[in-house]
């Protein structure tokens, strides 16, 4: 497991939940102001771009992301529901790591 799966991880979280929540069409119609990259390496610019596209509703958005995320790399999600999205990734990011052996 590398950085590399991480950041595919994330990826795929991301593509999923916007395509489950908005609408598998309605995502390939917007997918290209994402960068998904950005999502595991710089969640706060990640969150900003959601931010600027969906104001208010962002905020759900990036919970469900990190929600499926976390669900991902079996992490517990019964406490993490007031968390910001730069942080969710973060502990993901720690579990998948920890999970794997390898070091953060």
């Amino acid at each position: 497991m590398t950085q590399d799966s991480f950041e595919q991880m994330v990826q795929a979280s991301v593509g999923q939940t916007m395509s489950k929540t908005l609408g598998p069409d309605v995502w390939k119609a917007i997918a290209f102001f994402f960068d998904l990259k950005t999502a595991a390496n710089n969640p706060e610019a990640f969150g900003k771009v959601l931010d600027r596209l969906f104001g208010a509703t962002s905020k759900v958005l990036k919970q469900v992301i990190g929600q499926t995320l976390l669900t991902k790399v079996n992490a517990q999600t019964d406490s993490r529901k007031d968390r910001e999205f730069p942080e969710l990734i973060q502990i993901a990011r720690a579990k998948f790591f920890s999970s794997s052996g390898l070091a953060v």
